[in-house]
This record gives structure tokens, sequence and C-alpha cells, in this order.
């Protein structure tokens, strides 16, 4: 991921806390199932801390990472208002925060991330997930979208978004998305989800021999 100090876009902080967030709440719910209980979760890009706070009754441990430090300053600002125990919000990148951790979380996550990140960065993502991590899960858009109603409000959200990431966009629709980064990766996908305009795959390393 990108080593930039604090990446930028207009809907974070409570625009993002309250207007996408909850929005996303039938993907977060499906996640949650997924995880047993007791785990431990990285969630790398975690905005302002709506899955975390939703996994609190079940993960031992959440920690959650993100860029952008008007999310995290405002993920803080929710924590400190609840009585979670086992949360934790840290500005800063994965790749550094690669550096400073010794063991391995049970799950890393991502959602909305790698498909509004550079092509160059994004399975150097993945892999630097595979290496804080035992599993992945991924929850972004399916490529290519439904070609009805969903698909086009899909396109419209990435539009306004901004011009950066609405390109980014298009570029992973048109390389086959996290498919096609799980075949270059060497990964191997435990389970998928499939709904509409989104999936969410539960991935792990295959190891080297």
């Amino acid at each position: 991921m990108s080593e930039k100090t604090n990446k930028f876009h207009w809907y974070d902080g409570i625009f993002y806390d309250k207007i996408i967030a909850p929005n996303q709440k039938n993907l977060f719910n499906q996640i949650k199932e997924i995880i047993p209980t007791g785990s431990t979760i990285i969630d790398i890009g975690c905005g302002t801390g709506y899955l975390e706070f939703l996994l609190s009754d079940k993960c031992k441990y959440a920690l959650g990472i993100d860029l952008s430090k008007r999310n995290i300053e405002k993920a803080n600002k929710n924590l400190s208002k609840n009585t979670f125990t086992g949360i934790e919000f840290k500005h800063t990148s994965l790749a550094k925060l690669n550096t400073e951790i010794t063991d391995k979380s049970d799950y890393a996550i991502t959602t909305y991330v790698i498909h509004e990140i550079n092509e160059n960065e994004r399975l150097s993502l993945m892999l630097d997930m595979a290496q804080v991590a035992k599993r992945i899960i991924i929850g972004d858009y399916l490529t290519p979208q439904p070609n009805n109603l969903a698909g086009i409000f899909s396109k419209i959200i990435e539009f306004v978004a901004g011009r950066e990431h609405y390109r980014n966009f298009k570029n992973f629709q048109k390389n086959g998305g996290i498919h096609s980064l799980i075949k270059q990766g060497n990964f191997r996908v435990i389970s998928e989800i499939v709904n509409e305009t989104n999936h969410i795959i539960e991935i792990e390393l295959i190891e080297k021999k």
C-alpha cells in the first residue's frame, strides 16, 4: 500500500461514518459470519471502525488501520464513547505495520480498498496481508459489474468518489478484479460469497515448498 502519511478523500470522517459505512452493513455481517469466535483480526482501510465495532462481541482483538488521518480520528472518537475492549485504531500503512509486528493475526481483512488503489499496488497489498495474518478476507466489487440498475449505481458511486478513484475502479474491472490477483499471487480460495454487485473471498497464500 502507498507510503503516503495521509491519504485524503473528500468523504472521509463524518460522511464516511454516517453514510458510507452503514450502507456496507450487509457485507460486514457476512464477514462476521465467516470469522470464528475468539479470532484476532487486522482490518486494512478500516474507515471509521464500523467493522471493528460489529466484531467486538466475537473477536478477541481487532486492529483497524487506515491511511486517512481523518477516518482514524473519527474511529478513535467513536471508540472513546463506548466500552468496547480489544479494539485499537492506528493511522499507518500495512507495509509499516508489517515491520512492527511479530505474531500473525488469524485474519487480515480489507473491504472496498483493492479496487481503489493503483494497479501496481494491489498484489503487493495482498502479499503484505499474507505476512501479517494466516488467512485473508477481501470484500470488493464483482468483475464485471452486472448490467442492471445496481451495477450502474456502483459505477456512479465510484465516479463521484473522484477522478483517480474512478480510473482505478475501471482498471480493476478491466483486469479481472480479485480473481485475477489471486492467480497472480498464488493464493488458494477457501470460500466465496457472491452478492449482486460485490463478493467476499476468503483466501490463503500457498506456501512454496
